[in-house]
């Protein structure tokens, strides 16, 4: 396994941990009114990386195809900067997510430092999309691609609800307050 593999898992498991435990249980994002910007970023970027962990999982992307990945890089990093500051200036993040997208943040650093090697080396060679040799870390990145996806839509659907109401929110922040 390559280091560019392992620092992609291991952003997926800092991703989803990101996503379950401060924007699920934590902040409660799909809940919030005025989170429909921040969810569709969130969309666009699980859509990303399910995109990325199957491109990388099963193929190797040479010559000019080497592009692909490079560009689903950079898609992630523009992403990336744009959440945070539509975090930083609509809502106050706990400790948790703070630290978290710190530590996420320093993992894309290696992500782009270990898979720009990678990448380097199959743009050298003739352009094709190889198959690539099937590991166990194949199979991991493709199982991260499945959740990846299916939580791209459910936040894009979250995003399109209308029914996020500061009313309805109010009410029940005052229900979880009490329990």
């Amino acid at each position: 396994m390559s280091l560019f593999v392992l620092f992609l898992i291991v952003h997926g498991v800092l991703g989803g941990l990101d996503v379950v435990v401060n924007h699920e249980m934590i902040v409660h994002l799909p809940k919030r009114p005025g989170s429909k910007a921040e969810q569709r970023l969130h969309a666009a970027r699980e859509a990303i990386f399910a995109t990325l962990f199957l491109a990388i999982a099963w193929w190797e992307w040479h010559g000019a195809w080497a592009l692909l990945p490079a560009g689903l890089l950079l898609a992630e990093l523009l992403v990336s900067m744009h959440d945070a500051a539509i975090e930083g200036a609509t809502r106050i993040l706990p400790v948790t997510e703070s630290t978290l997208h710190v530590a996420l943040f320093v993992n894309l650093g290696a992500l782009f430092a270990f898979g720009g090697q990678q990448l380097r080396a199959w743009a050298g060679l003739p352009a094709a999309v190889t198959p690539a040799a099937p590991d166990w870390p194949a199979w991991v990145l493709s199982a991260m691609a499945v959740l990846a996806m299916a939580w791209a839509i459910r936040d894009a659907v979250s995003a399109q609800r209308e029914r996020r109401s500061a009313a309805r929110y109010s009410q029940w922040a005052r229900k979880e307050t009490l329990q």
